[in-house]
């Protein structure tokens, strides 16, 4: 027989039982705050006069004073504290002992209260006692009872997965007492081990989790599982034993508002911190209890899963009900710089779902992670934007080889490997936006140095900005690039990484006319900062030579390439050195041609002056050429008569203002 089965045949009994203690508590807290006139949480003597009066036990005869003396000697009998008020529990113990007393008669005046006051008090805890195996098995059948009201309610049949149903962080605290309470063994006595893998948790083993604990003696889908006799999944398992709520009335189950993407290899003890960690920085305690996680290790059915159900779900059709349910997706990034989640094939189908269904995807991380993350951030931001930009959904793995298959499939299908890639590339640089703008302004709200002292001091605000505006301007957010360069700039105006990050800025977009500018501006302080003979200061010599390059400014371009070279000579840098010189060339041979060009444009527009006043020639009058035309043999004849260079040739078409 079953815990469900036990708890029925307490039958209406036991129901009584919990429907009369909650009726009584009920009762007494009414009463408690009606008469809790000033509200202080407590009823003191005055207040208790209240409260008996309106129970009938003053007498009709009875003066108002000597009845606030009577209740004064009842009053000191339940202050077990002796603190001068009564409790909630204090007033509780009096108000049940005349209120709900078996012995109306005997406990009909105030003496009698005050003398029985040890006895009324132990037989209420002997009552308490005796009942109150009875009265939890009772909860838990009535707990039982309204969870399966709700399943059926919602459509769930026996043994079907729970796609639209979140796990509370109430369940994910107490899920190790949850598991002490049906495990026999006494190998989780003292809580589940730090190294335990997700999968170990829902297996029993994991042949991937090798640093971590051997087999488990108890799992929630392993062949000896919890879940393995009903072939259930394990939501519908805890309501079947009654593990619905926790001790304070707080629910472990409700409809989803975050579908979690975890990867089984991590450590469960580490995902459990990280949601927690996740959920507190998001709201107040109420946004916290009203949080329901979809974990799949919970709500799928491991034994059948959706996969070879009758008729058989694709991996799109089990994952789309839950994230358009809730339409939120929190990807958990573990560890830091080289997330498991970007490697596993379900995880990536997760984010592409969650992009089509057009909601929100959120990033979290555990606290000791987020700690390495601001390390890393300080010391190697290109360590994460490589991590960033070397995603590649074609590789991720799967544990079933079919659902690799079939998860590819739907990839290729819909966005794409190369339009995920970049989803997931442009969903990590905005949430690294958001990150390091909030941790910037924390910094700016007290001295870094005291509470992050990874950072250099004085260095935070530059580090951060710089960082902000790099991640904008992979983004293609270039004004909002500008506008973190310009923050740190404010501080520090003649930081050098800054300036770079504007010409790179400047050069990627080919704005030649800007990146020349800021090229100088660069070279300025890098003549002020640095050894002339560095490899950045030869790097901004090149940036200012392509500049003037693409500006068409040919001698200038060349002069700095050559420049350039010279450094990369001094700094041993030979190859970089010949392809300076070998700009420099092109960039004196591109000037030659610009030369030659100039002096074949001139020719043009000389052709075009003389062809525009040949033609205002012919529509003049007659009478206004005849001077020009009885001049024109003795001109023309000096012309014919010996070669004339361009200044001559220039004054006889002047003169020549007919043309012919």
């Amino acid at each position: 027989m079953d815990l469900v089965e036990e708890a029925e045949a307490l039958g209406l009994v036991a129901m009584d039982l919990v429907d009369e203690a909650e009726a009584r508590e009920l009762a007494a807290r009414s009463c408690f705050t009606e008469h809790d006139i000033n509200s202080s949480g407590a009823i003191d003597a005055s207040e208790l006069v209240s409260v008996l009066r309106t129970l009938g036990l003053k007498d009709v005869d009875e003066t108002d004073g000597m009845f606030a003396a009577r209740v004064d000697v009842c009053f000191r009998c339940f202050d077990a504290n002796a603190d001068g008020v009564l409790s909630f529990d204090e007033f509780a113990h009096l108000y049940n002992s005349v209120a709900f007393a078996d012995d109306k008669e005997g406990v009909a005046s105030l003496e009698a209260i005050a003398t029985r006051h040890e006895e009324i008090v132990a037989r209420e805890a002997k009552i308490a006692a005796g009942t109150q195996e009875t009265l939890r098995q009772a909860k838990s059948f009535k707990r039982i009872r309204q969870a399966r009201q709700q399943a059926e309610h919602a459509g769930h049949k026996p043994g079907s997965s729970r796609l639209t149903t979140g796990v509370t962080m109430a369940f994910l605290r107490d899920l190790n007492s949850i598991i002490r309470r049906d495990s026999l063994g006494d190998d989780l006595a003292n809580g589940l081990p730090d190294e335990l893998s997700t999968e170990q948790l829902v297996f029993g083993k994991s042949s991937r989790n090798v640093t971590g604990p051997g087999v488990m003696g108890w799992c929630i889908a392993g062949p000896d599982g919890a879940t393995a006799k009903d072939s259930c999944c394990f939501i519908e398992w805890c309501e079947r034993q009654g593990f619905t709520e926790a001790d304070d009335g707080s629910p472990y189950f409700a409809p989803v508002t975050h579908f979690v993407s975890h990867a089984w290899h991590a450590q469960w003890p580490t995902l459990v911190k990280t949601l927690e960690h996740y959920a507190n920085s998001k709201g107040s305690e109420l946004m916290v209890a009203k949080t329901a996680f979809y974990l799949d290790i919970f709500a799928i059915n491991q034994h059948v899963p959706p996969g070879v159900e009758d008729p058989p779900r694709s991996p799109d059709q089990v994952l789309k009900p839950p994230i358009e349910a809730c339409r939120r997706t929190v990807l958990v990034l573990a560890p830091w710089e080289k997330p498991k989640s970007f490697t596993r094939a379900w995880c990536l189908l997760e984010i592409m779902t969650t992009l089509d269904a057009g909601a929100e995807l959120d990033i979290a991380l555990s606290p000791d992670e987020h700690r390495g993350f601001l390390t890393t951030l300080n010391e190697r931001f290109d360590n994460i934007i490589h991590n960033i930009n070397t995603i590649e959904a074609r590789e991720a793995t799967a544990t079933v080889l079919k659902d690799k298959e079939s998860i590819f499939k739907l990839i290729e299908e819909g966005k794409g490997f190369d339009v995920l890639n970049d989803a997931v590339m442009t969903t990590m640089r905005t949430w690294l936006i958001k990150v390091i703008t909030t941790f910037r302004a924390e910094c700016k709200a007290q001295d870094p140095s005291d509470v992050y002292p990874i950072f250099p001091n004085g260095r935070t605000g530059a580090v951060l900005g710089r960082s902000i505006a790099a991640l904008h301007q992979m983004l293609g957010h270039h004004d909002a690039a500008l506008e973190a360069y310009g923050e740190v700039l404010k501080e520090d105006p003649d930081d050098p990484e800054t300036i770079k990050g504007i010409v790179l800025m400047y050069v990627e977009q080919e704005r030649w006319n800007e990146s020349l500018k800021w090229s100088t501006r660069l070279l300025e302080v890098r003549h002020r900062t640095h050894d002339e003979n560095d490899i950045d200061f030869a790097t901004t010599l090149y940036r200012l030579a392509l500049s003037h390059e693409k500006l068409g400014q040919y001698a200038e371009s060349a002069a700095s390439y050559d420049s350039a070279g010279d450094v990369y000579l001094k700094v041993f840098s030979h190859e970089h050195e010949a392809t300076m010189r070998m700009k420099a060339d092109e960039m004196r041979a591109a000037r030659g041609l610009q030369t030659n060009d100039d002096e074949e444009k001139e020719e043009e527009d000389w052709k075009r002056r003389r062809s525009k006043r040949r033609s205002r020639a012919s529509m003049s009058k007659s009478g206004t050429i005849s001077l020009a035309a009885s001049s024109a043999p003795r001109i023309q004849s000096a012309a014919s008569e010996a070669d004339i260079d361009p200044q001559i040739r220039a004054l006889f078409l002047e003169l020549d203002r007919n043309g012919d």
